[in-house]
């Protein structure tokens, strides 16, 4: 589950983590959610016909860089199967296009390099390195398996090669990391 490449990211962003949460406090700080997922955001009809998003949930609101709230949106969507492993790249993307698109329509005029900046630490950070002991749990403790199964409505061998996907998935955000931190070089992935 996990590849030499991925353990050498891991270990690099383990002894390099005060870095990330520098890079994050420098950031354009905003109103995050800190816990948007599908299951947290309903889609209504508006009054001029069109959509609203309504978000739920808010006990973790408070600041954050901006980006951050991507990483809990993209990373929870994929490991509680809101979203299909395999189109995890077309779900990043559409989401951080319509979350440009989303700041732009506010009024924000900033580099995209910073909101990448906020959502590379914040993935990397929770869905790499966070997500690690309990994956490691999950994978090696059967005695917790019927109960992760039931919570998560899949078969045990299915979650563990979704997590597996996912911590493939963040390798390359752990790497493109570490090419947008200012003088700093990751581990060669």
């Amino acid at each position: 589950m996990i590849s030499e490449s991925l353990a050498e990211g891991l270990l690099h962003l383990w002894r390099d983590w005060k870095v990330v949460f520098e890079a994050l406090a420098a950031l354009p700080q905003t109103l995050c959610h800190h816990d948007v997922f599908p299951r947290n955001v309903f889609v209504r009809p508006a009054a001029n016909g069109g959509e609203q998003s309504v978000a739920v949930g808010w006990a973790y609101c408070g600041y954050g860089a901006i980006g951050e709230d991507l990483a809990g949106l993209i990373g929870t969507s994929l490991i509680w199967f809101e979203a299909n492993g395999d189109q995890a790249r077309a779900l990043e993307t559409a989401c951080l296009e319509g979350y440009v698109d989303g700041l732009r329509a506010g009024g924000w005029d900033g580099p995209v390099d910073d909101l990448l900046l906020g959502y590379l630490s914040r993935t990397s950070l929770a869905n790499g390195l966070g997500a690690l002991t309990p994956a490691i749990t999950v994978a090696t403790n059967e005695t917790l398996h019927a109960d992760i199964e039931e919570a998560f409505g899949q078969p045990i061998g299915k979650i563990i090669s979704n997590v597996g996907a996912i911590l493939d998935f963040e390798q390359q955000h752990i790497h493109q990391l570490w090419s947008l931190l200012p003088n700093r070089s990751g581990p060669s992935l």
